[in-house]
């Protein structure tokens, strides 16, 4: 939506009926057309597919594009101009796999598979990448509720790229359950002094509940990714008390 309007191209967003208000005002905020269908992501990714066949426009995957995929891997590039050195290991949310699987991308290509260890950190409740990794295909699961709804969603059966790339260069893989989530976010509003949805504390759940532990981590800088603020005022309020 911000990228259209900046362009000045007129964009829809597709999403489910329940989405978090926050973001469906920040689609508006950013000029687009905040279109409500279903109750789950599939549902809406499944609209958006037909709305681009039907009217001619093009279709963009939030997850499946190379193009969006090849923009995600530039925090690596942020990452390593920052540290000066590849990370030990990166810990990163995991939901269709266009974020991680870019970053995993560029360290790969940069500074060797082995440099750095790269962990996906699936929600409980919505890990369809980590069983579609163990199944060795792309499959589907029914949406649950979670506090971590930025990663809801399937990642398309006939997924073109993200798959593959997480596939083939994530080396570690860790759920976290509703309540290492909540615990996340409560710790970065007041410690950190920072607003993070469910679905970008997963990562930060992960080490602090001690799901991972760096066990076979060469020495040197852990980065961990928190992606993602658009939590609304009741739901930080939730896990606050």
């Amino acid at each position: 939506a911000y990228v259209a309007q900046k362009l000045g191209i007129p964009a829809s967003v597709c999403v489910p009926e329940w989405v978090d208000p926050v973001k469906l005002e920040g689609i508006k905020r950013d000029g687009a057309e905040a279109v409500l269908v279903g109750s789950t992501f599939d549902e809406a990714e499944s609209h958006a597919f037909e709305l681009s066949e039907r009217t001619g426009r093009t279709y963009i995957s939030a997850y499946d594009d190379p193009w969006v995929i090849a923009g995600q891997g530039t925090i690596a590039l942020e990452i390593l101009g920052q540290l000066g050195e590849s990370p030990a290991a990166i810990l990163s949310p995991l939901s269709g796999g266009g974020l991680l699987g870019g970053i995993a991308s560029v360290f790969a290509e940069r500074t060797g598979d082995e440099r750095c260890r790269t962990v996906g950190v699936s929600a409980e409740k919505a890990a369809v990448m980590l069983a579609s990794v163990k199944a060795g295909h792309p499959v589907e699961l029914a949406e649950e509720k979670t506090l971590a709804s930025a990663l809801a969603g399937g990642i398309g059966l006939n997924n073109q790229h993200s798959f593959k790339l997480i596939k083939d260069l994530v080396r570690e893989h860790v759920t976290v359950t509703e309540e290492q989530i909540s615990d996340a976010m409560r710790y970065c509003a007041t410690a950190l002094r920072l607003v993070v949805e469910g679905g970008g504390a997963v990562a930060i759940a992960a080490v602090q509940s001690g799901t991972w532990e760096p066990t076979e981590v060469r020495d040197g800088p852990l980065v961990i990714l928190l992606s993602g603020g658009n939590v609304a005022a009741e739901t930080l309020a939730s896990v606050l008390t």
